[in-house]
């Protein structure tokens, strides 16, 4: 699953748009912000390819903010059984942002507990309307 994160400084106008994969190699870069040619040369030097080289180039001064994607097709993409669509986007749309992240952040655990255990996948209406993300088996 991809991560995006947001730079922001009071020392430069717009942003900086990074996304980095599960192994925290920099998968895409957007520059979006106003900087002295200073700046980006800083940049380029110090250029964080992995997640764990973005303390390089962060300062008091800076923000980092991951983008949390919690649209319906994320979900429905990364859940992965096909089935029951218009049921699941309307059960989505119900829930807060909160729950929506916290159901996202645990799927990957639900669909490997289903596959460790030889268990069937719910349909995706199921696992929503049942908030199986709290579940404590997985």
């Amino acid at each position: 699953m991809m991560k995006e994160y947001v730079l922001t400084s009071k020392f430069f106008a717009g942003q900086l748009v990074f996304a980095y994969n599960d192994d925290e190699i920099l998968i895409k870069f957007e520059n979006n912000a106003e900087m002295s040619e200073t700046q980006i040369n800083y940049l380029m030097r110090n250029f964080p390819v992995r997640f764990g080289l973005m303390n390089s180039i962060l300062s008091p001064a800076s923000k980092l903010q991951e983008i949390i994607d919690v649209s319906f097709s994320r979900f429905w993409d990364t859940y992965g059984k096909k089935v029951n669509k218009k049921r699941s986007e309307q059960l989505w749309n119900k829930l807060s942002d909160a729950n929506k992240q916290l159901c996202l952040s645990r799927l990957q655990a639900y669909k490997n507990y289903c596959k460790l255990s030889s268990r069937m996948l719910k349909d995706p209406d199921t696992y929503l309307r049942n908030k199986s993300w709290e579940d404590e088996l997985y």
